[in-house]
C-alpha cells in the first residue's frame, strides 16, 4: 500500500491533469461555434450561464437586436487627440466585418473640433460626455503614459440608455471577425477574465442602466481599484455592489500579445475575434517606447496585422485627406513629406499583406548555429567582382545562405553569378520598387536567425565575421557592426551626427557591415511607422539611422561595435555614400528622425568588442605608482577637454 502522502500527491497530480486537459479542450474547440450555440440554446446552456437583471435594465431576447440593430451598438471612448489613429482603425475593422450595428465614440472635452468632425464622417454617432474626476489625482506619477485619469469616464456608458446594449472595445483594440453575436446576450456585465481572475475591460457587453450609471457615480471617488484604473473599479462594483447578470466571455473576444508564450496562447491568437494591445508596447509607437515587457507584448503577426489595417483604412476614405504616412503634429518635417509625392505608398502594404511572419511570430528561425549573409548590390559596374565576394562569404562554414538583395531591376546577371546561384547557397532577391528600405526587407526563404548586412563593397575578414555572429548569439537584441558613428545635441539646439572616434563612444552601427536579428526586418518593414518609410524615400537617406533607432527604441539596447582594422570599404571613391548631398543631409535627417519617433531614442555605449588575443601587464616597482596615478590623472583630464 502507498504512504499517505505518495497517495495525495497522486490525486492531486491527476485533478491537475484532468483540469489542464479540460482548459485545452475547451480552447482548441472553435469559439464562433460555442458562441453560436449559446445564443440559440435553451435559457439553462446559454453562453454565460444566466441572464439576471437589474430593475430598470432592458430585457428581452436575443433576437431583439437582429431586429432592431440601431438599437445595439459598438462604443468606444476617445480622450484626446493622441488616439485618434488608433480609432480610426478600430472603427475600420468593425466595418469590416459588415455589421449593421452603430458604431458611437464618446469624446472627452480634449479631443479636437478637427478630430470630432473626422469621426462624425466614419462613425455612426459622437456623443461628448464629461471628464470624471480622477480618484487618485496626484497619488501616481505614471497616469499619463497609461491615461488611467481619463479611463474613469468610461463609467459614462452606463448612460447611454437610447441603446439596449452596447459592446464596447478599447480603442487599442483592433476586431478580427463578427462579433454581433455578442448582442443577442442577456447579460448586464460581461469581459474577459484575465490572468489573476480579473475581468479586463478592454471589451465589454453591457446594458446601459440610468439607476446603475447614477451609482457609480455616487460610489466610485472612495471605492477600491487594484490598479488606480477603471477596471479595478469596474471588478469590485460588479462583484459587490451586483453580481446579477455577471458573466465572462471566452478568451478569444480580448486576445493580448502576452499570451504568445502559451500553447494555448497561439491557438487563441489564430483564432481571435479581437485583438487588443495592452500594456505600453502598441502597433503605432512600440519602436519609440520603449518598455521592459517588449518583448511579452509584442507580436509580429498581430502588430502587421493592426498596421495593415491602417493602410485600408486610408485607402477607404481619401475624401478625409491625406493623412496616410504623416506624422500627426505640424511641423517643418511634415511639411516637406506632404510635398513629396511618395510612389512606394502602397510598397509597405503590398509586402506585407501576404508575408506570413511565422518565424518572427514564434521568435525563433530554425537555424540558430549559422548565420546568413544579405548583400545590397546597387552598382552594376560592380558586376566583375561581385561573384568574388560571395565566394569569399561562402568560405564559411558558418554562412548558411548568402541573399542578394538586387536593387537594379536592369542589371544582367552574368554567367559568373548564376552558377554560384545554381550552387544551391547564393540566392538572388529581386526588388519591385526603388528605395533604400529595400535593404531590410523580410526575406521569404530566411532559415537562420542571425543576418549579416552589407554593402557590394565592402570587404570583411570570415574569421571575424563568424566571431562577431558567436559574440552576437549571446545578446541578439543588439545590433553589431564595425562602423560605428555618434550624434549628439550642439548648443544651439541643432543635432550633429559624426565618426565615433574622437568621442570615445557610439550611438549608431552603420548597416553597411552589420549582424542583426531577423526579426527586426519584419518590424522595420510591415509594422514601423508608413512616415519613416516615407521619409527615407524622400531624402535617399539614412535608413541605417532609422534602423538604429527603432531597435534601441524597441529594446533600450545600444549596438555594439567590433574592432577589426581588415575591414575594406572599396566605396570611397564612387558609391551613393560619397556624395556630397549625401554627406550633407546625415545631421539633419538625424534631427527629423527624432522627430518623426518622437523622441530620441538612440542609446550610446563605450563598449569595444575583440577577439581575444592576450592580457598584457608588466611589473613595476612601488615607487612608480604615483607616476602611474599621474599619467592616468592627465589622461582623463584629455579625455575631458575632448568633449564636445
Amino acid at each position: 500500500m502507498a504512504p499517505l502522502n505518495t497517495r495525495a500527491k497522486r490525486i492531486r497530480l491527476a485533478l491537475i491533469a484532468a483540469v489542464c486537459l479540460a482548459v485545452l479542450l475547451s480552447a482548441f474547440s472553435p469559439f464562433h461555434r460555442r458562441v453560436s450555440t449559446a445564443v440559440h440554446s435553451s435559457p439553462d446552456s446559454q453562453l454565460f450561464q444566466g441572464s439576471g437583471s437589474t430593475p430598470d435594465s432592458h430585457d428581452g431576447p436575443g433576437p431583439y437586436c437582429a431586429a432592431h440593430p440601431e438599437e445595439c451598438a459598438y462604443a468606444a471612448m476617445l480622450c484626446d487627440d493622441e488616439l485618434l489613429p488608433a480609432l480610426r482603425v478600430l472603427i475600420y475593422s468593425v466595418h469590416e466585418t459588415d455589421s449593421p450595428h452603430p458604431f458611437v465614440v464618446l469624446v472627452l472635452p480634449e479631443v479636437s473640433e478637427a478630430a470630432r468632425k473626422e469621426l462624425a464622417a466614419i462613425a455612426e454617432d459622437v456623443i461628448a460626455v464629461p471628464q470624471l474626476a480622477y480618484p487618485y489625482d496626484g497619488k501616481v506619477k505614471f497616469e499619463l503614459g497609461i491615461n488611467k485619469q481619463c479611463r474613469y469616464s468610461k463609467l459614462h456608458l452606463w448612460s447611454q440608455t437610447q441603446f439596449r446594449s452596447l459592446v464596447y472595445l478599447d480603442v487599442d483594440t483592433a476586431v478580427q471577425k463578427n462579433i454581433d453575436h455578442l448582442f443577442s446576450t442577456t447579460t448586464n456585465f460581461a469581459g474577459v477574465r484575465d490572468l489573476g481572475d480579473v475581468t479586463n475591460t478592454g471589451v465589454l457587453v453591457l446594458k446601459p442602466s440610468t439607476t446603475t450609471h447614477q451609482d457609480m457615480l455616487d460610489t466610485y471617488m472612495t471605492a477600491p481599484s487594484y490598479n488606480r484604473g477603471d477596471q479595478g473599479f469596474l471588478n469590485w462594483y460588479f462583484s459587490n455592489r451586483t453580481t446579477a447578470g455577471v458573466r465572462a466571455l471566452p478568451p478569444a473576444y480580448n486576445v493580448p500579445p502576452k499570451l504568445k508564450g502559451f500553447a494555448i496562447g497561439k491557438k487563441l491568437i489564430e483564432d481571435a475575434f479581437v485583438y487588443h494591445f495592452t500594456a505600453e508596447t502598441k502597433p503605432w509607437s512600440f519602436h519609440s517606447f520603449y518598455h521592459i515587457d517588449w518583448k511579452l507584448n509584442y507580436h509580429p503577426k498581430m502588430f502587421s496585422s493592426w498596421r495593415n489595417m491602417q493602410y485600408a483604412f486610408h485607402e477607404l476614405h481619401p475624401e478625409l485627406g491625406d493623412h496616410y504616412a504623416l506624422p500627426r503634429e505640424p511641423s517643418a518635417v511634415r511639411d516637406q513629406l506632404v510635398g513629396y509625392e511618395w510612389p512606394n505608398k502602397h510598397r509597405q502594404y503590398e509586402l506585407c499583406h501576404k508575408y506570413n511572419p511565422k518565424y518572427e511570430s514564434s521568435g525563433k528561425f530554425p537555424i540558430q548555429d549559422q548565420y546568413s549573409i544579405a548583400i545590397s548590390y546597387y552598382n552594376p559596374e560592380r558586376m566583375q567582382y561581385l561573384p568574388k565576394l560571395i565566394r569569399h562569404y561562402l568560405s564559411s562554414d558558418r554562412v548558411h545562405t548568402v541573399f542578394i538583395t538586387w536593387h537594379s531591376p536592369e542589371a544582367h546577371i552574368s554567367p559568373e553569378l548564376k552558377a554560384l546561384v545554381s550552387q544551391g547557397r547564393v540566392k538572388i532577391v529581386k526588388q519591385t520598387s526603388d528605395t533604400l528600405n529595400n535593404r531590410f526587407n523580410p526575406i521569404p526563404t530566411l532559415k537562420t536567425q542571425a543576418v549579416f548586412i552589407c554593402d557590394d563593397d565592402i570587404f570583411t575578414p570570415m574569421s571575424s565575421v563568424d566571431f562577431m555572429f558567436e559574440t552576437w548569439r549571446h545578446r541578439p537584441d543588439q545590433i553589431a557592426g564595425f562602423f560605428p558613428r555618434i550624434h549628439g545635441k550642439k548648443s544651439d539646439g541643432s543635432y550633429f551626427y559624426e565618426m565615433a572616434g574622437v568621442y570615445h563612444k557610439y550611438d549608431i552601427v552603420l548597416t553597411k557591415a552589420m549582424m542583426i536579428n531577423a526579426n527586426f526586418l519584419h518590424a522595420y518593414t510591415c509594422v514601423l511607422a508608413p512616415e519613416i518609410h516615407r521619409f527615407i524615400d524622400m531624402g535617399k537617406n539614412c535608413e541605417d539611422i532609422a534602423m538604429n533607432m527603432m531597435v534601441s527604441g524597441m529594446t533600450g539596447l545600444p549596438p555594439v561595435c567590433f574592432e577589426e582594422h581588415q575591414v575594406l570599404d572599396f566605396g570611397t571613391s564612387r558609391g551613393i555614400s560619397i556624395s556630397s548631398a549625401f554627406t550633407h543631409r546625415r545631421d539633419q535627417c538625424t534631427a527629423d528622425l527624432i522627430q518623426l519617433f518622437g523622441r530620441d531614442t538612440l542609446v550610446e555605449s563605450r563598449e569595444f568588442v575583440r577577439q581575444f588575443d592576450a592580457n598584457k601587464f608588466r611589473k613595476v616597482r612601488w615607487e612608480e605608482l604615483d607616476d602611474v596615478l599621474a599619467m592616468e590623472e592627465e589622461a582623463r583630464a584629455g579625455k575631458a577637454k575632448a568633449k564636445p
